[in-house]
């Protein structure tokens, strides 16, 4: 049964927010540098355009037919050999299967993928967010040590977060768990990824605070 109708992915759905994440997921990916990716739950569309528009050989797997993915799977029961693809993606996917079958999710992963996996899931909490961007025109003159200062750290990104550690999760239709609540702290998360990969590295999406990324690298 699908969770969700292709209709949720319409305009309403390509908020600021949602940008931000597949610019953090698109640059992240790219400095991987895979000649092939695999992304599951293609969703809109929007990440395979752009990975496709920049010379990588990505297949789109979903559970969804009517989102006409190349190949209609489960991402408990991935129908490739072992080590098919560079780089494997599942993007807003895990919350929506039970946590209990996470570990199973990360080791079909895993499995197909030659090195890297990169997920992103719900981390919710109370937040805050503080931006401060310092970004000057170069045409105002800024040359030398100054102009490489400002380029690299011109702006900036603080989230505050209030953690929802005292609430029971409670499934939606659509998301079965969420970071940030009692029976689903990031430790938990994080101890059933590291039976299969190494995280390389993990953080907030900046300016979608609500997005979480792991970048993982296989055993």
């Amino acid at each position: 049964m699908v969770q969700v109708d292709s209709d949720h992915y319409s305009s309403k759905y390509q908020t600021a927010e949602r940008f931000q994440l597949y610019y953090h997921l698109f640059k992240t990916i790219i400095d991987l540098n895979p000649v092939n990716a695999l992304e599951i739950g293609i969703g809109s569309g929007v990440l395979t355009h752009l990975l496709r528009q920049n010379g990588v050989i990505v297949t789109g797997a979903d559970f969804d037919p009517s989102l006409k993915p190349e190949i209609i799977a489960d991402i408990r029961k991935l129908p490739f050999e072992e080590d098919v693809f560079d780089t494997v993606i599942a993007s807003q996917v895990l919350e929506h299967i039970p946590f209990s079958d996470v570990n199973v999710a990360l080791k079909e992963m895993c499995r197909v993928a030659k090195r890297y996996c990169i997920i992103t899931v719900p981390f919710n909490q109370h937040n805050v967010t503080f931006y401060c961007s310092t970004k000057v025109n170069k045409y105002l003159g800024f040359r030398g040590l100054l102009n490489r200062i400002i380029d690299k750290y011109g702006s900036f990104c603080v989230n505050y977060g209030i953690s929802k550690s005292s609430t029971t999760f409670v499934a939606d239709g659509e998301h079965q768990w969420e970071i940030g609540y009692r029976d689903y702290p990031i430790d938990s998360v994080r101890s059933v990824i590291l039976e299969y990969a190494e995280i390389i590295s993990e953080f907030r999406i900046p300016l979608s605070p609500y997005h979480y990324l792991f970048v993982l690298k296989k055993r």
